[in-house]
This record gives structure tokens, C-alpha cells and sequence, in this order.
């Protein structure tokens, strides 16, 4: 934790007097009435960015605080979250010369959504990148970092390179190129330390309304071979509908997901995530509809933990001489993972009140496959601030 607080010094030492700091932020306090129980919830969010001669920082903050445990019925335990914290501060600094720069990343999380492990978890991550287009159709990018992170009880260090040359094959298709290599060592005796290898090729294609992007790789960890692949595609019919689908099977790593919470009783390097994704999105006069479906799966060696979601939310402006700013919500929401199954539907209505405060009533219905189905009266009051310069 010391080296996160001394890169942090460094980062607030070279600020410089003439850099512009931005911010703007949100949040919201919610009291909800279940039957016999009332629960109350206060959660937000802030984002700040520097902007320098030469260099960039970006942080943000957000939080949810239940109060009183929230439920104590463990088949409800799809209606409320836990207390959690999560911040991130990225800084990037340009060095001499315009191809070559320094980024790190530092992150703290507070979560005690999982039971009998350790709620806090915190990484970081620095080192230099360098940029290159050595024509005006190639570009070549080597990064090497170093990490260190907490996730649970479990301390690791992490060196991490990578190798990506891009050609652009006209203007609207680029060919990429990747290798990475990342070894871990943990400090504990009990997990493996390793050193893994990823090659992949990616081909990106922008053809009139649609954007596809393809990539296939290897991940090669205590030498066996995995296979890995993402797939993109994107349809903007006009301003008013889009469609995007996504698959993908990725191995976890500290460079892909820095704070996954790790719910197997070991680290386990050959750990992969494989999602299906699915989002239509309508947003047309006073009528914005947004449909999803996100099927996932995460696989270790001895464990495949599955989940699928569904969800659809309405928004229609009312557009009336009483309330012209008024909204009209109603959502639809089924998930079905290996904890239990649940779905839920709600109908609410927001309203302004002054200057960036918003409020907030709906009604929900739940219903949980292995317990009572429930309704509950919500009542929120949101705060939206505008992005404003704090200092110059």
C-alpha cells in the first residue's frame, strides 16, 4: 500500500499551475418500502480530469451505502446490493519525445458482496508505452508494465509486455497483430506462479452503416494451449436505431480485469469468461427503448459457474403543458444464474424539482423462483451536476 501512496505523490507533484482540473458528478438517495421492511440506500458517483502541457489524469469515485443490511432474506438478495467503494486514477505523462509515454493506473475496491473473504482489494500499475507509425498505414505500440495487486487475501506482482503492429488496409479496414506475455508471482505458497503467452490477429471492417471486428488468438499457460476469440458487430440503421452484438472468450488476467473478484478458493491463472451480447437501442421523439441479453459463463479447471440475463427499459417523454420535463419508465428485467432465479418489473415516473434535483417513484415486482413474490415502493431523489472547471 506504501508504493500506491508514493505514486500517488508523484502524480500530485507534478501537477503543473497552469493544467485545468474538470469535474462533474452525481447521486442519488433512495428509501425503499417492502411489505414490513423499509430500506434505505444512498449511492453516486464523480469523475475529475487534468489536463496539462504534458500530461493527462482522469480519477473517479463511486459508491453505494446500504443501510441496516438491507434484507435479511437471502432469496432477496436480487433487490439490493451491498456497500461497496470503488476509485481509479489514471495518469499519463508524455515524455521528450511525442511516441513515447508513461501511464499508470492505480485502484482501490471495497466490496462485501462476497461472504467469508477479505472486502477490500486494491492494484497498480505503471510503466512506459511507446507509439510509432512508422508509415502513414502502420503503426507499431510496445508497452511493458509493472503490477502489483491485492485481490482478496491474495498478493501478487505482475510483469506485463505487449507487441501490436496495425496496417491499415484501406480506410475502412485495419489488420492487427498482438503478442503479450504476463508472469505472475503470488505470495502465497499455496498458488502456482506462472508466466503465460497470448497471440491473436485482429481485422477491423467499417462498411457503410455496419462495423465488424474479428479476432482469434492462443493463450498458452503451464503448457497447455487454450483458444480464445472476440467478436464484434455493430448496425446503425439512422440516428434513431442501433443493434450491436458481441461474443467473446477471454482469459483473466490482472491486464484484462484488474479487480475481478476472485470467488474460487484459489487463484487459478487458466481462468476464461465466455459471453454472448446482445443490445438494440431505439431512441426516436419521446420514445427511448433499450433491449439486452447477456448470456455468460466463467470456467476454471474444477468449476463452471453460468449466467443469463434479460432486460428491456422504456422511457417516454410526456411532453404535457403540467410536466413537459416529466418521464414514464417501465422495466423488465429475468436473470438466471446458479445462486437463484428471479425476475422483476417496475413502472415509475421522474419529475423535476429544482435546479439539478430529479425525483423518482415506482412501484416493483419480484419474484424469486425459491421464495414469495414481493412488491416495493421506491422513492429517490437524484442529483445531476454539470461539468465545471474547478481550478485553472
Amino acid at each position: 500500500m506504501k508504493i500506491v501512496i508514493r505514486i500517488l505523490l508523484l502524480i500530485t507533484i507534478s501537477l503543473e499551475s497552469s493544467a485545468a482540473i474538470h469535474g462533474n458528478g452525481r447521486g442519488s438517495v433512495e428509501i425503499d418500502l417492502d411489505e414490513d421492511e423499509i430500506v434505505a440506500k444512498v449511492e453516486g458517483n464523480y469523475n475529475g480530469s487534468v489536463e496539462a502541457k504534458n500530461y493527462d489524469a482522469n480519477s473517479s469515485l463511486e459508491f453505494e451505502k446500504l443501510f441496516d443490511d438491507g434484507r435479511s432474506d437471502s432469496n432477496h438478495g436480487s433487490e439490493y446490493y451491498t456497500t461497496y467503494i470503488n476509485s481509479v486514477i489514471d495518469h499519463k505523462y508524455r515524455l521528450i519525445t511525442p511516441n513515447l509515454s508513461w501511464e499508470s493506473s492505480t485502484k482501490f475496491n471495497y466490496n462485501t458482496d462476497t461472504v467469508n473473504t477479505e472486502p477490500q482489494s486494491w492494484s497498480l500499475l505503471t510503466g512506459p508505452k511507446y507509439l510509432k507509425y512508422i508509415r502513414s498505414d502502420i503503426k507499431l505500440e510496445l508497452e511493458l508494465q509493472k503490477a502489483r495487486e491485492l485481490d482478496r487475501q491474495y498478493l501478487r506482482d505482475e510483469i506485463y509486455g505487449t507487441i501490436r503492429l496495425t496496417k491499415s488496409i484501406n480506410t475502412g479496414m485495419d489488420f492487427t497483430g498482438e503478442f503479450e506475455r504476463y508472469c505472475t508471482d503470488y505470495n502465497n505458497e499455496d498458488a502456482i506462479d506462472s508466466c503465460s503467452n497470448e497471440a491473436s490477429v485482429e481485422i477491423m471492417l467499417r462498411q457503410g452503416v455496419s462495423d465488424y471486428r474479428a479476432k482469434v488468438g492462443r493463450f498458452i499457460s503451464h503448457n497447455k494451449v487454450y483458444p480464445t476469440y472476440e467478436a464484434d458487430y455493430n448496425y446503425t440503421l439512422n440516428t434513431s436505431n442501433n443493434i450491436s452484438l458481441q461474443f467473446i472468450k477471454k482469459n483473466n488476467s490482472i491486464n484484462n480485469s484488474m479487480l475481478t473478484t476472485a470467488n474460487t478458493l484459489l487463484p487459478d491463472p487458466a481462468t476464461f469468461t465466455t459471453s454472448k451480447i446482445g443490445r438494440y437501442l431505439y431512441d426516436f421523439k419521446q420514445l427511448n427503448l433499450l433491449l439486452e441479453m447477456n448470456a455468460s459463463e466463467t470456467k476454471t479447471e474444477t468449476q463452471l459457474t453460468q449466467e443469463k440475463r434479460y432486460s428491456m427499459q422504456v422511457d417516454y417523454r410526456l411532453l404535457n403543458n403540467s410536466c413537459k420535463a416529466c418521464l414514464l419508465n417501465v422495466s423488465v428485467d429475468s436473470n438466471d444464474n446458479d445462486a437463484a432465479n428471479w425476475q422483476s418489473a417496475s413502472v415509475g415516473i421522474a419529475a423535476p424539482w429544482i435546479r439539478n434535483f430529479h425525483n423518482r417513484l415506482s412501484v416493483k415486482y419480484t419474484n424469486v423462483d425459491n421464495g414469495e413474490p414481493y412488491y416495493s415502493l421506491a422513492f429517490i431523489i437524484n442529483y445531476k451536476g454539470r461539468s465545471s472547471i474547478l481550478s485553472r
